[in-house]
């Protein structure tokens, strides 16, 4: 089976070699490469089927959503994990910025996700934790406060928010394969609920792609 690469971007991280007044020794690292989803709304079959059972209401449902490209997309990532070991690498994912809802019955094709007050294009709070008008430009604590919207696993195990603080936080346990997996599966929590304890990377409708947002 031929593996998606062109699927994963990510950042490799090179052995580093000790330098000392011994021979120098080779420090096995392992790389950290962040999957990055596009969930814009062309992802979607017609902008209203995503292939998962939320939107599965029928044969043709079924079908059709499962030629959209969020549907082959994780469907892809899956099968790429299968082939993964937890010690060979640290995967993280991100998607375009959307706000949770899960207050409110989930419906298909965007479960409990909207794009947010940032239209798709940005997080959705600004550094003084109002809605978003414009783009920031400087770091602050808003930014770890709203990050979540678009880094849904981190390729770190942070100990405290987004910045990690003990040695072992550089490799999380397994390689957070399991917390990628958990966004892929095609299963999201049913209902309106306080938390969402099984979460589902979804396109939202009409979701803006980031790139040629201003």
């Amino acid at each position: 089976m031929k593996r998606p690469h062109s699927l994963i971007g990510g950042l490799i991280a090179v052995a580093s070699v000790s330098i000392g007044s011994g021979a120098a020794e080779a420090q096995a690292l392992r790389p950290n490469i962040l999957v990055i989803f596009d969930t814009s709304g062309s992802m979607l079959y017609t902008q209203s089927l995503d292939g998962s059972p939320l939107c599965n209401t029928n044969a043709a449902a079924t079908t059709n959503g499962q030629t959209s490209r969020i549907y082959r997309l994780k469907n892809a990532l899956r099968q790429a994990l299968e082939q993964v070991g937890t010690d060979e690498a640290n995967f993280g994912l991100m998607r375009f910025p959307q706000t949770e809802t899960p207050n409110s019955m989930p419906v298909c094709p965007r479960g409990h996700y909207n794009q947010g007050n940032g239209g798709g294009c940005r997080l959705s709070m600004d550094m003084n934790g109002n809605n978003v008008t414009t783009a920031e430009t400087a770091y602050g604590p808003w930014f770890d406060m709203t990050a979540s919207e678009a880094l849904l696993v981190p390729v770190t195990k942070a100990a405290t928010g987004l910045k990690p603080l003990a040695p072992s936080d550089f490799d999380p346990d397994g390689g957070n394969i399991t917390a990628v997996y958990r966004w892929i599966d095609q299963t999201e929590t049913a209902g309106a609920v306080t938390t969402i304890t099984d979460p589902e990377l979804r396109s939202p409708p009409n979701n803006s792609t980031v790139l040629p947002c201003k």
